[in-house]
């Protein structure tokens, strides 16, 4: 029996080590769990049994989400082995992406040892498990960030094999990654066309004109569904519509990439790359941004002290681009210009982690190349000096690594006391529902506000068995007070505001209250007190 080597038993104990502190309070951590993510797994626990989705669509291409945004097959697919394991509950869907991304930082690792020492590609893989943009996108399942991600990371992986051992059958793995690529998260669709055409050019550089047709062809042939979809589903742009603000319908999109739109587009695009978003505030904290469950508080993206290994890691790959014709490495530089591009299109003013999570792929190899071009230079030192500065750069970067995980974790187990109200993770779906089961036997309506984005997918969610469907629903008495009903048995749950502003706030007798992790009240179960039974004592 072939004995395994240090290095691989250190690399499989940092893929344990970064799935259990993902997979660490899973279902609580984020506290609330967001629509998007409900709808994942009922679709998923729908396909399983039927076949079908929860609109009645067989095996479908992609899924119908909220507002006709169509959905990559890899988030439903991917969620339905999880949910049959596990059943329908928020561990389940979201060890989707903690299982894939866990897979990833393996592919992360072989990418790296193509270029550095297998120990220095170890290193680099421990500093992406513990990246605060990677740790955080890679719970959550509101969207395909993690295949996104995978795919990329797969297609790059069989691109350079084929460079290093002219294997035509790793082209057309690569060909075929990237094409399976174009199907995951929405700017996919956009940023992997790009990429993919520079790699073409790559290859007409080197003159490799069968290599370059062949990938073509295959590529091609991969998007044949995709571009079906596209052309014969009236709703299939509605995201990029919702997003950019443009009607293509109805305007020529030259028209509307006026001056202003142009300078918006180039204004969000460098925000990408400042020292706010990415070392300081990542995108919860960044100035501007009213959403908070995009990354965790009190946390950039990347910590501090990574900028130098950056710079580095840039003028090490640049070297041995023009040195040693490794021209395989200019795809990073194609990943760190155009990560932003997709999320800098749209309307939004601040930049988004989940729209350009694609940028922590250059950004975690520019890291690793950095880390062993620093110990190349200190290895050139003369030999009095060679041993000492070795010594003491292994003991600050294991310090900085300590002190690293150590305040991803705190700031992790903080990040529910300012991420879960309507803006962060809209807590108390779970909370109400569990409360409305138990008791349901009791009402004849029980009402859940709409202090949720789609609160309808939780009715379903938390209650796959239908067993409170008749009786179930929502509706909240400030927008809508004529669901009261003095002659039927009624339970609401509303938040503070909403009942201030329905109306009844004298005649509200309150049964139960669901507190944020901060203490602040965030629901009210309760029933109105008929007129004339009020104690007005």
């Amino acid at each position: 029996m072939k004995k395994i080597s240090k290095t691989n038993l250190l690399l499989i104990a940092v893929l344990i080590f970064s799935f259990l502190i993902r997979f660490w309070r899973l279902d609580s951590n984020p506290t609330g769990f967001f629509c998007d993510e409900a709808l994942m797994g009922i679709d998923a626990l729908s396909i399983l049994k039927t076949g079908k989705d929860h609109h009645g669509e067989f095996f479908p291409l992609f899924f119908k989400g909220f507002n006709y945004d169509n959905t990559s097959p890899y988030q439903v697919y991917l969620t339905v082995p999880f949910v049959g394991l596990f059943g329908l509950n928020e561990r389940a869907v979201r060890l989707t992406p903690i299982f894939w991304s866990t897979i990833e930082l393996l592919i992360f690792y072989l990418v790296l040892t193509h270029f550095i020492p297998k120990s220095f590609a170890l290193l680099g893989t421990l500093l992406l498990s513990l990246s605060p943009w990677h740790f955080h996108i890679s719970r959550l399942n509101m969207g395909d960030y993690y295949s996104w991600t995978f795919l990329t990371l797969t297609s790059y992986l069989f691109f350079i094999k084929a460079f290093k051992e002219r294997r035509m059958g790793y082209f057309a793995l690569s060909a075929l990654f990237f094409g399976l690529t174009t199907y995951s998260y929405t700017p996919s669709r956009l940023i992997t066309p790009i990429v993919f055409g520079l790699t073409i050019l790559l290859l007409f550089f080197k003159k490799y004109f069968k290599v370059a047709f062949l990938m073509i062809f295959l590529y091609v042939i991969v998007l044949i569904p995709f571009i079906h979809f596209h052309l014969t589903d009236p709703h299939s742009l509605q995201r990029i519509k919702d997003t950019m603000g443009i009607d293509i319908e109805n305007q020529p999109v030259q028209n509307q990439l006026h001056t202003a739109r142009l300078n918006h587009f180039w204004k969000k695009y460098f925000l990408h790359y400042s020292d706010t978003f990415l070392f300081q505030k990542g995108d919860t904290d960044f100035p501007g941004q009213f959403i908070r469950r995009h990354s965790i508080a009190g946390l950039g993206l990347l910590y501090p002290y990574q900028k130098i290994l950056i710079i580095v890691g840039i003028v090490w790959s640049i070297i041995e681009i023009i040195k040693k014709k490794k021209i395989e490495l200019t795809f990073v530089f194609f990943l760190l210009f155009l990560f932003p591009i997709a999320d800098s299109l749209t309307n939004d003013g601040t930049p988004f982690a989940t729209r350009s999570y694609l940028g922590v792929l250059p950004f975690h190899i520019l890291i690793a190349f950095g880390l062993w071009s620093i110990f190349q230079i200190l290895s050139k030192l003369s030999t009095s000096y060679k041993y000492w500065a070795k010594m003491i750069f292994v003991f600050s970067l294991v310090i900085a690594i300590f002190l690293s995980a150590l305040n991803l974790l705190q700031r992790f187990r903080e990040n529910p006391r300012t991420t879960s109200d309507f803006w962060g993770w809209q807590y108390g779906s779970r909370e109400i529902m569990k409360y409305f089961l138990s008791i349901k036997d009791q009402y004849d309506d029980l009402y859940m506000s709409g202090e949720f984005n789609s609160g309808e997918i939780f009715l379903k969610f938390y209650d796959p068995k239908s067993t409170c469907q008749e009786k179930c629903k929502m509706g909240d008495l400030w927008r809508d007070p004529q669901i009261y009903n003095s002659s039927r048995r009624q339970l609401f749950s509303l938040s503070p505001e909403y009942l201030n502003n329905s109306g009844f706030k004298n005649r509200f007798l309150v049964e139960k209250t669901l507190n944020y992790p901060n203490g602040k009240v965030a629901f009210l179960i309760g029933k109105i007190v008929p007129i004339g039974k009020v104690d007005t004592k």
